[in-house]
């Protein structure tokens, strides 16, 4: 049996580089208010 999988990785950049927010941490690994970067 021939069986394939695909990943699809999908984020947002700002202009300036940013991926994340300041103060990252395990409870918030995108920074503090970091989900608004990808809010568009």
């Amino acid at each position: 049996m021939n069986m394939k999988s695909k990943v699809v990785f999908d984020i947002s950049m700002s202009l300036d580089g940013f991926v994340a927010a300041s103060n990252r941490s395990a409870e918030e690994p995108m920074g503090k208010g970091g989900e608004r970067l990808h809010e568009w």
